[in-house]
């Protein structure tokens, strides 16, 4: 089909919309319902909590570069498959009936909600309707290992600061090991099952009201690694950005608590580390992006898909950003 005479999703338009005649689209608190550890690339765990790490304060500084020679690195392959999944929320006796109209990756809604503030990068995701139940997709082709030496080293980076920073008696860093918590939350009119996975969880906070021993979700935290920077007054754009890709990846699954380490790149070394109340990071970025402008727009896409899904039961869709365009278009 010619790609001028296929169907899209309008971006600039539903901006445009947004901008014009804001709305204050209602979210839930999502709440953890299922869990699986990921062990190897190969082996999972239902409804286990056995690679949920624990949170410890790395030592300063520290080598950002050691054990890359080991290092075994993610199997995109097995992180594509929503097989854990299924058989995490079948374990854990989660009816998914008709009042839930979504079950996705996390990644894909990062992808969603990122959109009005993305003017670069292309994606894709496909959808397809099982009983009433709207399942998005990753694409193989979205998720692809760093292929330059400098790509391979950050994305090093972060998984060896993960390791740093989570009680582990693993000298080797596998990127395969992790543990995913599955949420349900509700996005405006939409219920959403999400799978996410979690960095580790804060044990300072281990104990609830009532003295009982738990792993709520509220003390779940994310990692994550940035360049070194005089910390001035007005944040410059490139990390206004990264803490909107943050706030992104931490709100969908309910997480309130992200942790930075600072990167010397020229010495490859951890340098510092700050605790960031997710809920802190609009008020930070107010000149740069708006939550709701994010939520505006994924609460109207996610009505588009499930329409097209309501009008055509039976298709398989591929979703495809070209931001040039702004346009998402259709393909079936």
């Amino acid at each position: 089909m010619n790609q001028e005479k296929r169907p899209f999703f309008d971006v600039q338009r539903c901006l445009k919309e947004l901008k014009t005649t804001p709305k204050k689209v209602p979210v839930s608190s999502p709440v953890e319902v299922a869990c699986f550890s990921r062990l190897s690339a190969s082996h999972y765990v239902p409804c286990s909590r056995q690679a949920l790490k624990t949170l410890k304060i790395p030592q300063v500084p520290s080598c950002l570069n050691q054990g890359y020679e080991s290092f075994i690195p993610k199997d995109q392959s097995s992180s594509i498959s929503l097989s854990p999944v299924r058989e995490s929320l079948e374990k854990a006796f989660v009816n998914v009936d008709d009042s839930i109209q979504f079950l996705t990756f996390r990644n894909n809604l990062n992808k969603i909600a990122l959109t009005p503030y993305n003017t670069e990068e292309s994606w894709k995701m496909t959808s397809h309707l099982e009983n009433n139940l709207i399942v998005l997709n990753i694409c193989p082709s979205e998720e692809l290992e760093p292929v330059t030496d400098r790509d391979k080293y950050f994305a090093y980076c972060g998984y060896k600061f993960e390791h740093l920073c989570c009680e582990s008696d693993d000298v080797v860093v596998d990127a395969n090991q992790e543990f995913c918590s599955i949420v349900k939350t509700s996005i405006g009119k939409h219920t959403l099952l999400i799978s996410a996975q979690v960095d580790c969880w804060d044990a300072y906070h281990l104990w609830s009201k009532d003295n009982r021993a738990e792993y709520p979700i509220c003390h779940y935290v994310e990692l994550k690694t940035m360049k070194k920077w005089k910390k001035e007054q007005v944040i410059p754009d490139f990390y206004q950005r990264k803490y909107l890709r943050y706030w992104v990846q931490c709100f969908l699954a309910g997480i309130p608590h992200l942790f930075i380490g600072y990167r010397d790149d020229r010495r490859k070394m951890l340098m510092e580390t700050e605790y960031i109340p997710v809920d802190r990071l609009p008020e930070i970025c107010r000149e740069s992006w708006e939550p709701h402008i994010c939520l505006g727009f994924m609460d109207s896409f996610l009505y588009f898909v499930f329409s097209m899904h309501r009008a055509f039961p039976s298709i398989v869709i591929l979703w495809e950003y070209q931001p040039s365009a702004q346009k998402i278009w259709i393909n079936y």
